[in-house]
């Protein structure tokens, strides 16, 4: 298995735990400069308009990453997938560090 699939399966389970989307919403400036910045074509607009997942799918985003996706481009339901001239991509990679980091500061609190 290479590192992108191990990174994908790994992201794929990131959840939506109150604690992690805490940590997320703290780090919301690092991920939007770690992520790609993917201008919207008419067709990607009309398309996929209200269907966030869906264009996630299209771009092979694990699905896991649903909620930092929308954090970071101000989406607060799949409705308000509209009329968006970009979107950030968060990069897998870097997100996958911050899901560990994140788990590190867990395990130190629990200590604590």
């Amino acid at each position: 298995m290479s590192m992108v699939d191990l990174c994908t399966t790994s992201l794929n389970h990131l959840g939506t735990g109150e604690k992690w989307l805490r940590f997320v919403d703290d780090h919301l400036d690092l991920i939007r400069i770690n992520s790609d910045k993917t201008w919207l074509t008419r067709t990607e607009l009309s398309r996929y308009e209200y269907r966030p997942e869906d264009y996630l799918i299209l771009h092979q985003i694990p699905l896991g990453i649903l909620p930092v996706f929308f954090r970071v481009n101000y989406l607060k339901t799949s409705r308000d997938f509209y009329q968006l001239e970009y979107v950030y991509i968060p990069k897998l990679n870097y997100l996958q560090e911050l899901y560990d980091e994140y788990l590190s500061v867990e395990a130190r609190e629990l200590k604590g």
